[in-house]
């Protein structure tokens, strides 16, 4: 299954690529953030695997998160796999102008058990809800 999404942040790419690419900014813009554990590699490298964890309310879900393209400040692709369910997504960054970026995501969802397959379109409803959340969390504190 797969979605995209997109957001315009009023920052150049440089001050984009500032507050994107310091893990301690994450707990600023990403809801239930608890930690997150590089386990190999560096911070937004390809070949880098972490563990994020984050507190969704009724309980903690704990990802692993595996950098698989990296050519920043223009693009990342990243696999973020929990509990039955692999969601590959693709960022690109582009400049619009010298104090505008605009954020572009391409998801695809991969499910890996039929019990989760039988739940995969509430799952794709509840992620595109999170995904523009965090896209708009992430701007808001960017443009601050």
């Amino acid at each position: 299954m797969k979605f995209k999404s997109q957001i315009l942040i009023n920052a150049s790419l440089a001050q984009v690529m500032k507050k994107l690419l310091l893990k301690e900014n994450m707990k600023f813009w990403m809801k239930g953030f608890q930690s997150y554990e590089l386990q190999n590699g560096k911070f937004f490298q390809k070949g880098s695997v972490a563990i994020l964890t984050l507190d969704v309310g009724l309980k903690k879900i704990e990802m692993t998160e595996s950098i698989l393209e990296s050519d920043l400040p223009f693009t990342y692709k990243a696999s973020y796999s929990a509990q039955g369910v692999t969601n590959v997504v693709v960022n690109h960054f582009e400049v619009v102008d010298e104090n505008s970026t605009l954020w572009k995501q391409e998801f695809e969802f991969k499910f890996e058990s039929i019990a989760v397959k039988a739940f995969s379109g509430l799952v794709v409803s509840l992620f595109k809800k999170i995904s523009h959340s965090t896209l708009n969390d992430f701007k808001k504190f960017v443009e601050e």
